[in-house]
């Protein structure tokens, strides 16, 4: 088996939410269909913003076209945007758990006067990813692990 086969076998990675410039608007990410991994981990981007809170959260169903109920602890909130400017946030929840309903969809409250921002979905079959330096930019880097 090759490198690129091992990889795509184990880990597949959704771009949920477009990197764009927004207004204080909530923007709901595409569904992702969990069924077969054991770890996901939705990663937030912010560039610029202007002042207001973010909040960053991941939502689940049973089906693509359901309702999304908000799945406990799996929520960041950047308090002062302006001052977060450039942060990138990972939510890990462990899809083990029984309750655990098959699609999720990364969620971004925009309460900012003006966000540039973007999600990604990495779905892995091994462990949840670990927390990561923000290599000297500005801004915040913060996990969120959800049982």
């Amino acid at each position: 088996m090759g490198l690129h086969s091992l990889l795509t076998e184990r880990v597949q990675i959704h771009h949920t939410i477009a990197p764009l410039a927004r207004t204080t608007t909530a923007i709901a990410g595409v569904a992702v269909d969990t069924s077969g991994y054991a770890y996901a981990t939705a990663v937030f981007h912010t560039g610029a913003s202007g002042s207001g809170t973010s909040v960053m959260s991941v939502s689940e169903s049973a089906t693509s076209g359901g309702s999304y109920t908000a799945i406990t602890g799996a929520t960041y909130s950047l308090v002062d945007a302006a001052a977060s400017d450039n942060s990138i946030v990972m939510i890990n929840i462990n899809l083990k758990n029984a309750a655990r309903l098959r699609f999720i969809k990364a969620e971004i409250d925009n309460g900012a006067t003006s966000a540039t921002s973007g999600a990604l979905i990495y779905l892995s079959r091994g462990r949840a990813h670990e927390p990561t330096q923000n290599s000297g930019q500005a801004g915040t880097a913060a996990t969120v692990n959800v049982a």
